[in-house]
């Protein structure tokens, strides 16, 4: 004799079992599907019918044989003990004491949404170390060892969630994702009017293109060694990215990132980059990055220039090389750390004329801001 279930997860577990036992080939991917089909509905019994005979049918047979086995499956199930009342009785007989009722709700299709797609109103959090209120709030000019150590396992989770974030075009699937309603009905139209055989569809992953370019300034110099620690914890989990840092002139250190040991890879950087913590000349280095690197460009870059901005050279220089560098990628992105002061004002040559080239421009002075920045980058 069926037990009769209260929850519409557990009648199609049921159900499903059923129909494996009829000669049906179902599988937990399909029982998915059923679950995810009942979630957008109206919950009528005849809706509930039709979307199971959408969705477990996989040929003609199982399709001519379905109604006569769904009948017979709730008509025995009418017959059955509800499982939930039998379970209490007989723990009642064992203590000798009446339980105590508690009041059923009907079928619930809220909390079966949030078995399938998990509770959206909780807030995501990266890892634990976003507890870590502190570090995330400290200006990175104020970071010990202490805290860069620590700051190196935040980097590497929001390059990993970055490599991870979808985009916004879709492919189609053989596990898991969404149902493709399109695909579906041309593939089964085919066929006759019966719908068999389910397509589904999932977001490609991000093919975001990062170009990291890192002012290494005199007038950078209590950012600068956090930065390039960020490029190096970020190139280690996050591959499409190339990096750079400048002073009077723009170095390309990817290979020197490459290091297994961090301290050795600084330490590659500042030997290979002339002037560091010198004087500045962000025209001519970003003129450079124009002039050089401008076939490695696409649609899906991203170019992502770390400075406070501060020049004394020409800033046509700087308009005209951002022009050029705007016409082959996405985005431009400007991370200036003095912008989270207090009162800060962008007054400086160099600044006011990038702005107006700038899709974003923000302080990224701490991983508040900076993880704000990156997780929203899309092309």
């Amino acid at each position: 004799m069926l037990q009769r279930e209260t929850e519409i997860s557990a009648h199609i577990v049921a159900f499903s079992r059923y129909l494996r036992v009829k000669g049906f080939m179902v599988s937990p991917m399909r029982e998915s599907d059923a679950l995810l089909a009942l979630t957008h509905i109206e919950p009528t019994k005849q809706n509930f019918y039709l979307a199971l005979r959408c969705i477990f049918p996989q040929n003609f047979k199982n399709l001519r044989d379905f109604d006569a086995i769904f009948d017979k499956y709730w008509k025995e199930l009418e017959k059955g003990v509800d499982a939930k009342i039998a379970m209490a009785e007989e723990e009642s007989a064992k203590k000798k004491k009446k339980p105590v009722e508690k009041k059923q709700s009907a079928p619930a299709f809220e909390s079966l949404k949030n078995w399938l797609y998990g509770n959206k109103d909780k807030e995501e959090e990266l890892a634990a170390y976003s507890d870590n209120v502190s570090l995330e709030k400290k200006d990175f000019s104020a970071f010990t060892d202490d805290d860069l150590a620590e700051a190196e396992k935040l980097i590497k989770l929001i390059a990993r969630r970055l490599a991870q974030k979808p985009s916004r075009r879709f492919e189609p699937t053989r596990r898991g994702g969404v149902l493709d309603l399109r695909r579906t009905l041309q593939k089964n139209f085919r066929n006759g009017e019966e719908i068999l055989f389910l397509h589904h569809k999932k977001a490609k992953p991000t093919r975001v293109k990062l170009f990291l370019i890192c002012d290494v300034s005199k007038s950078m110099e209590i950012y600068s060694r956090f930065f390039v620690q960020f490029m190096y914890a970020f190139k280690k989990v996050y591959h499409r990215i190339e990096t750079y840092v400048f002073s009077t002139s723009l170095q390309r250190i990817s290979e020197e990132l490459n290091e297994s040991d961090f301290r050795t890879a600084l330490r590659k950087v500042s030997d290979t980059v002339p002037h560091w913590a010198g004087g500045t000349d962000i025209g001519q280095s970003l003129q450079s990055f124009a002039e050089n690197d401008y076939q490695q460009l696409d649609s899906k870059s991203i170019v992502l220039i770390i400075s406070d901005g501060l020049d004394m050279g020409e800033p046509e220089i700087v308009e005209e090389s951002l022009k050029a560098i705007k016409k082959r990628a996405n985005k431009i992105v400007w991370l200036n750390p003095l912008a989270g002061h207090t009162g800060y004002k962008p007054e400086a040559r160099t600044m006011k004329a990038a702005l107006p080239l700038l899709d974003v421009f923000s302080s990224g002075h701490n991983f508040e801001t900076l993880k704000e920045v990156i997780l929203k980058l899309k092309v």
